[in-house]
């Protein structure tokens, strides 16, 4: 399968099989490796899909800036098949939820 007919979590998984031990992400002073941010994100996906979120179900996200909205976000996309991932900017989120 060519890299155009993947989805975002799916490249994401071939980088983890690849560099497992590489720095993934660095904010302030936390980082993870891509191993680590795989686990995180399919801990969460697996506890979303038992909440029965799927391709039709939309999830809302309302985080700060952290690594944890970076692993919160992976998992929307693995729980849900890969679906659309709308982004809102945090600037008036109250307005908007």
């Amino acid at each position: 399968m060519s890299v155009h007919n993947k989805c975002i979590h799916q490249l994401f998984e071939e980088q983890v099989i690849q560099t497992p031990n590489a720095n993934a992400i660095e904010f302030e002073d936390s980082r993870l490796t891509y191993q680590e941010l795989n686990c995180g994100a399919n801990q969460l996906a697996h506890y979303l899909q038992s909440l029965n979120v799927g391709p039709d179900v939309i999830v809302g996200i309302c985080m700060e800036r952290s690594i944890e909205l970076i692993v919160a976000l992976l998992s929307v996309l693995k729980s849900s098949f890969g679906n659309k991932l709308t982004v809102l900017p945090s600037q008036n989120q109250n307005n908007r939820l």
